[in-house]
């Protein structure tokens, strides 16, 4: 509600004011008001005040129209600006966004403004964060940042962070972080953050640090550290690159990602550099670098790592491993050699020699697995469990293995022997190359012979004595996606008879023609094909032939037996030869098969005689109806037959065979197709009593009864069977009279 105001007129009695009840209801408002709120929230003078905006909220001052000067809450003070205090400041949290000054002491759990904290007496808190400088007597926080300088007669800290300078006595200080400089009596402490200290800009700081003869320097600004140890100057030398050392490094683990190098030995149980380098021997239980590792004497180590290992004297170790080359003028010896290049001018000894580029060596190389990306190239022998290569394989002496494989050449000057040979290029043996499969993208050449165990899989295969393949298969890799472009199989020259105008023989597949060609008489493949524009397909003699199909255009001959399961013959198809008893036999057993179908018939059949498991011989009608086995049927009806209907019918024509032994007009096409035994023995539909040699006759209903006098041209046949009952069905011998 607005406050009301009371009109008291212009002056006394002037009737122009309030009535006196009308004032009174005015001031009760009022009031009301004021307690409805629970009494006064600030008071005022001119632009001060101080109020209390909320209930049970934070007090605030103002001052001279600068608003929240101060706000007490019930944590403590907040002042926006500066506050000077003659005695001292304490508190749980100090936060102003001015100054903190006191002639006295400075307390509290954190203080944090944005201006400075100055204090005659100390400076205390937890943490104690400032934009600007920090000054007092002592300066004691947990962390000490400012963006100012730090200024105290002590400093006790655990970790210290400013962008200005420190000039005080430092007392218990963990870490100093500072872009300016440090300027201190004396720093009091364990000592072992003193390698943290970094000062930028510092004028007049030590750059060397000595005890007695003992002194270690830096020189130059940015430069290497020199140390003189006892008297001897320039001892060693650390620089960017790694460690230097005039005499012997010794240690259980020398460890660095630059530089080792010494005039003398380097011993212990682990290096670790960009460049190990000793003029005198490397010895230790792993060395490893990223670089070189170079020795005038032995390198020695149960693990050798480097870019480089290189060595005037022995290689030993029990893992040789370098991304580079690995070489000594002596003798390479481990567990394991692993190096873009291995050279030796003595031997290569060890369970696995790997590398990804060449091995080389006058001696002899021998080990579990022999494995580069590169050359083998040895004037003694190549042995090992498996030898692997990128490139070549060579060597004066013997090459042997488990496997070889390699995309090069493999060339030896006297025996190739593996499991297995696989290379891209060729093999080349002045003795004798025996493996289990031989596989390459280019020639196999063998002096002596050539035995292989499995496959082989070869362009060329040349060996002036014996081919032995132990396998009995052997591969034609169509080495390419369908549709091929190219026939498969093996030709080889010969000499010809008279008329034979070219001289080479062979066994191919064509990729036109889809068919295997045995053929002579054809020229030097010139591509990827052969021609046989002028072939002579010759003959082949074996005893029993079985196939799935035969297709010839000539003439199949065989000794034994021809099986397939579909014999096609452009020519005759001439059996029994030999004149046995039995010229064709049905392989499929009885009853199973036909000669020729009824879309596909042969003309005519001559033999002498023939025979039949079946009894009767039938001929196909055109009949009214389907009929089943037995029926009697009478030429009539609206097609050619129909069922038997009258006694004694003249017209009667036979009866519907089940299985005729010899069928005649079968290329007839009708919708019902009857079936009529002429003659034979066939199963027939019967009433009454039947006795055998009865004559029968039609009996209306597609039946045969027995008839004593029958009359002319109504006789069906006779009867096999004797037959007592209403109906049924027996045999007859139709055709007779």
């Amino acid at each position: 509600m607005t406050q009301l105001i009371i009109n008291v007129g212009s002056s006394a009695n002037d009737g122009q004011g309030d009535p006196i009840r009308t004032a009174f209801i005015k001031t009760n408002e009022n009031f009301s008001e004021l307690f409805a709120t629970g009494g006064i929230t600030g008071i005022a003078n001119g632009s001060s005040n101080i109020s209390i905006p909320l209930a049970n909220g934070n007090v605030v001052i103002s001052s001279g129209n600068v608003a929240n000067v101060l706000n007490i809450t019930q944590t403590g003070a907040i002042v926006t600006g500066l506050a000077t205090i003659t005695g001292s400041v304490q508190g749980g949290n100090i936060r102003t966004a001015g100054t903190v000054s006191s002639t006295g002491n400075v307390i509290g759990g954190n203080i944090t403004t944005t201006g400075a904290v100055s204090a005659v007496g100390t400076v205390q808190g937890g943490n104690i964060s400032t934009a600007g400088s920090v000054t007092g007597s002592s300066i004691i926080g947990a962390i000490v940042s400012a963006s100012g300088n730090i200024v105290a007669n002590n400093l006790n800290a655990v970790g210290m962070s400013l962008s200005g300078n420190v000039l005080s006595a430092i007392n218990s200080v963990a870490n100093i972080t500072t872009s300016a400089y440090v300027a201190a009596s004396f720093f009091s402490g364990n000592g072992s953050g003193l390698t943290g200290i970094v000062a930028t800009g510092n004028v007049g700081a030590a750059t060397q640090l000595t005890n007695g003869s003992t002194v270690l320097n830096i020189p130059a600004a940015g430069g290497n550290i020199i140390g003189n140890i006892g008297g001897v100057t320039d001892l060693f030398e650390f620089s960017q690159v790694g460690l230097r050392a005039t005499g012997n490094i010794t240690g259980g683990n020398v460890l660095t990602g630059g530089l080792i190098s010494s005039t003398g030995t380097i011993t212990g149980s682990s290096y670790l550099g960009t460049v190990v380098s000793a003029s005198g021997n490397v010895t230790g239980g792993n060395v490893l670098t990223g670089g070189l590792i170079s020795s005038t004497g032995t390198i020695t180590g149960s693990s050798l790592l480097g870019s480089v290992v290189s060595a005037s004297g022995n290689v030993t170790g029990g893992n040789v491993l370098t991304g580079g080359l690995i070489s000594a003028t002596g003798t390479i010896t481990g567990s394991s050699h692993l190096g873009t290049v291995v050279s030796v001018l003595g031997n290569v000894t060890g369970g696995n020699v790997l590398t990804g580029g060449l091995i080389s060596s006058t001696g002899t190389i021998t080990g579990g697995n022999l494995i580069t990306g590169g050359t083998a190239s040895i004037t003694g022998d190549i042995t090992g469990g498996n030898v692997l290569l990128g490139g070549s394989a060579s060597a004066t002496g013997n090459i042997q293995g488990g496997n070889f494989t390699t995309s090069g050449k493999i060339i030896a000057s006297s025996n190739i022997t593996g499991g297995n040979i696989l290379t891209g290029g060729l093999i080349s043996a002045t003795g004798t190359a025996t493996a289990g499969n031989l596989n390459t993208g280019g020639n196999v050449s063998v002096s002596g012979f050539l035995s292989v165990a499995g496959n082989i899989y070869a362009n060329t295969i040349v060996s002036p004595q014996t081919l032995t393949i132990i396998d009995p298969l052997v591969y034609f890799n169509a080495d390419a996606p369908y549709p091929y472009s190219y026939d498969i199989g093996f030709y080889s020259a010969f000499v010809g008879g008279a008329g034979n105008t070219y001289q080479h023989t062979g066994l191919t597949r064509s990729y036109v023609t889809n068919s295997w060609n045995l053929f002579s008489n054809v020229p030097e493949p010139a591509g990827s094909s052969i021609d046989l524009t002028n072939a002579i397909y010759d003959a082949i003699r074996i005893g029993n032939l079985t196939s799935l199909n035969i297709n010839a255009t000539g003439t199949i001959s065989a000794t034994g037996n021809v099986t397939g399961a579909n014999v096609t013959t452009a020519g005759s198809l001439t059996v029994n030869s030999i004149a046995g008893v039995t010229a064709i036999v049905n392989g499929a057993g009885n009853a199973v098969g036909n000669i020729g179908s009824a879309s596909t018939y042969f003309k005519q059949v001559f033999a002498q005689a023939t025979t039949a498991l079946y009894a009767d011989l039938a001929e196909v009608y055109e009949g009214d109806d389907d009929y089943t086995t037995g029926t009697v049927v009478s030429f009539g009806g609206s097609k050619e037959v129909t069922q038997s209907q009258t006694v004694n019918d003249a017209r009667v024509a036979g009866v519907i065979s089940e299985k005729p032994s010899y069928l005649m007009n079968n290329g007839l096409t009708a919708k019902h197709r009857a079936v009529v035994a002429l003659t034979g023995r066939v199963p027939t539909l019967v009433v009454g009593t039947v006795a055998k040699g009865d004559m029968m006759v039609s009996a209306g209903n597609g039946h045969a009864q027995a008839c004593a006098t029958p009359a002319m041209g109504t006789v069906i046949g006779k009867a096999l069977q004797d037959f007592n009952g209403s109906s049924g069905i027996i045999e007859i011998v139709v055709g007779r009279m």
